[in-house]
């Protein structure tokens, strides 16, 4: 007769499921750390430029300079980070100071985009 333990099996198969269990869950905690690390990091930088550019959230506007705000963004994402879906929610920042009734040229707000981002990275 052959004999085979059920329980063994059943040991090594929980064993299994265990380690992929752990594992998924330092992979999700990876993950999530990394994500907030991220948006610490648009909330600190974005605080600095709505600082810097005197923003003050719910002021309406006539025009924007799209010009202004492509160079803007283009900047952020060249010398701090890629946007990408958190850091869209910033984009208003980068229209407002974009705005017609802006107080600083094109050059200067790229200037001090780049000031913002270069120093702390």
């Amino acid at each position: 007769f052959f004999f085979f333990n059920d329980t063994a099996t059943t040991e090594i198969y929980t064993e299994q499921i265990v380690g992929s269990v752990r594992c998924v869950q330092e992979t999700a905690l990876n993950e999530l750390n990394k994500e907030l690390s991220l948006r610490k990091f648009h909330d600190e930088k974005f605080g600095a430029i709505s600082g810097m550019f005197n923003y003050e959230p719910g002021v309406r506007f006539q025009s924007i300079d799209f010009e202004c705000q492509k160079q803007a963004i283009e900047t952020y994402e060249q010398y701090c980070r890629r946007l990408g879906e958190y850091g869209l929610r910033y984009v208003k920042v980068l229209v407002a100071i974009c705005s017609d009734d802006k107080q600083f040229s094109n050059e200067g707000i790229v200037q001090g985009i780049k000031k913002i981002c270069q120093h702390s990275n």
